[in-house]
């Protein structure tokens, strides 16, 4: 989700048709990258170009990130073909039962006078409960409480979080997906944060599902988010793991680089790092396993078949090595707690 401004240069041969510029040092502590692999190609949406992801030379960061990097103006080429523009939950006849369920579980632990014994009942499932946990943001209820949701697609986690009790607001780029969001009566605006020019102060919770990698200038995007938040207001982000398993495991298939849209690919330090430097005080940061069985299925096709069918009728074995992708990822974070497939990052203002 692109909201800011980048510096244009001459475009580079190897992005096709997409303007680039040179970006040889990381955005967060300055240090040098090594080049960690190169010639890589969308094999998601079919953007053009090949291109090169970095590495940060320093231990105690570890960013990833493009380089050379695309323009701004030229980041609407990247998302053509795009899903944001889904129209959000919609559960088949056979899916009603358990949407009814979750959704009966997001109001006894995070609605309203929420508790968290419901919890207990999944101790077995841990995965499962990861992933009930992050469809909400892990967040807890706010009387009365305001939320924006940035990046929010059409709008899916605006419903989950209206039912719970918040008074919710979300942002999006993608035109077609706001209109999906409008449709069914949500308060969605187009653009990028700082373009909407909110007063300080203006809401209980900010969130991020799978944005801050998206974005030229995460540093911007983050201060904004500061800026907006009412006093002890809660911020939630949802970003791909860069020290994950499936990482290690898959390099160039894993699913969670998706160049050219993923522009930066945090590690926990990483993300703490920058979150500190710009005055967030009351700050963490951990690692999830909640769609581990996803990514490790997604990164499989990829090195398997060296492509991706974005929308995928799995087939009982799929299924079966999904699930096994998620045990196995779940004992490794209990060995290496930096290991999850996503980085949680929560802060109070």
């Amino acid at each position: 989700m692109p909201t800011c401004d980048a510096e244009l240069s001459v475009p580079a041969d190897s992005a096709g048709s997409v303007r680039t510029h040179s970006e040889p040092r990381c955005h967060v502590c300055d240090s040098v990258g090594d080049i960690l692999y190169s010639g890589l190609r969308d094999r998601l949406f079919g953007a053009p170009g090949e291109w090169t992801l970095r590495r940060c030379q320093n231990a105690g960061c570890g960013l990833l990130w493009l380089d050379p990097m695309p323009v701004v103006e030229d980041l609407p080429k990247l998302y053509q073909t795009y899903y944001t523009h889904s129209t959000g939950d919609q559960p088949t006849l056979t899916g009603s039962v358990r949407e009814a369920m979750k959704r009966a579980y997001w109001r006894a632990t995070y609605g309203p006078n929420g508790s968290r014994l419901p919890a207990m009942l999944l101790t077995l499932a841990p995965g499962f409960r990861a992933q009930l946990a992050l469809q909400v943001f892990d967040l807890q209820h706010v009387e009365g409480g305001r939320l924006l949701d940035v990046g929010c697609g059409s709008g899916a986690a605006l419903e989950r979080m209206a039912r719970l009790g918040w008074e919710c607001e979300g942002i999006d780029f993608d035109e077609k997906a706001v209109d999906a969001g409008r449709a069914r009566g949500l308060t969605i605006q187009v653009g990028s944060l700082e373009h909407q020019r909110y007063p300080d102060q203006s809401f209980d919770a900010v969130v991020m599902n799978h944005v801050l990698e998206h974005v030229p200038d995460p540093r911007l995007l983050i201060r904004e988010c500061y800026r907006i938040l009412k006093p002890e207001g809660q911020f939630v982000c949802i970003t791909p793991n860069a020290a994950s398993w499936c990482h290690s495991l898959f390099g160039t298939d894993w699913r969670g680089l998706e160049p050219p849209r993923h522009l930066h690919i945090f590690t926990q330090s990483s993300a703490l790092r920058l979150m500190r430097e710009i005055g967030w005080d009351n700050v963490e940061a951990r690692s999830s396993i909640a769609n581990s069985h996803g990514i490790g299925l997604a990164s499989w096709n990829l090195k398997r078949y060296s492509r991706l069918d974005m929308l995928p009728k799995r087939n009982v074995w799929q299924s079966i090595l999904a699930r096994l992708f998620q045990i196995s990822a779940s004992l490794r974070l209990s060995i290496i707690s930096t290991t999850g497939e996503e980085i949680l990052l929560r802060a109070k203002r």
